[in-house]
């Protein structure tokens, strides 16, 4: 999965904060002129990347998440927590009788906490090294500098049969 950014802010850690369009980037625009509007507005969603470019705040990138980390992200992030209240279910209703509970109040209480504990198990492993190099979609190449060098158009020949606003 590809798209197209604008880097906002970048950081000492070799990662960068985009805006990039909610929907593929600039999927619609065909204006080949150097409007950048695609990447204005409301609809525009901040996202913390890798830079492994060594992007520049203005410069437009292509950002890149890869079909396996999507998928793999996916399952931590959804399916950690259903399984963390679920198995927290199971196990409150179960053992309910033994806690001096009602069933379903026994269920209740331990499948929230099943819930949080999965949230929790999610929030940790993304903040780890392993999970930020794995899950973090990563800049792979700046498209067109921010005016820090002078005005480049960078053209290649998936852009050049693609034009858009970003990358005209």
């Amino acid at each position: 999965m590809k798209k197209i950014g604008l880097v906002v802010k970048t950081f000492d850690d070799r990662t960068a904060e985009i805006m990039a369009d909610k929907q593929s980037a600039c999927g619609g625009c065909q204006d080949t002129r150097k409007c950048k509007s695609c990447l204005s507005g409301s609809d525009k969603v901040v996202s913390l990347v890798q830079n492994l470019a060594s992007a520049a705040p203005g410069d437009v990138v292509e950002i890149q998440h890869t079909q396996a980390a999507l998928w793999e992200s996916a399952a931590l992030f959804y399916g950690v927590p259903v399984l963390g209240l679920l198995a927290g279910a199971f196990i409150g209703g179960s053992a309910a009788n033994g806690w001096g509970m009602d069933e379903s109040a026994g269920a209740a209480a331990a499948g929230i906490a099943g819930l949080i504990l999965g949230l929790l198990v999610v929030v940790f492993s993304s903040k780890t090294a392993f999970g930020r190099r794995r899950w973090i979609p990563r800049i792979v190449r700046v498209i067109e500098d921010g005016g820090k060098q002078g005005d480049r158009d960078i053209t290649s020949a998936d852009h050049a049969s693609n034009p858009s606003c970003c990358s005209g």
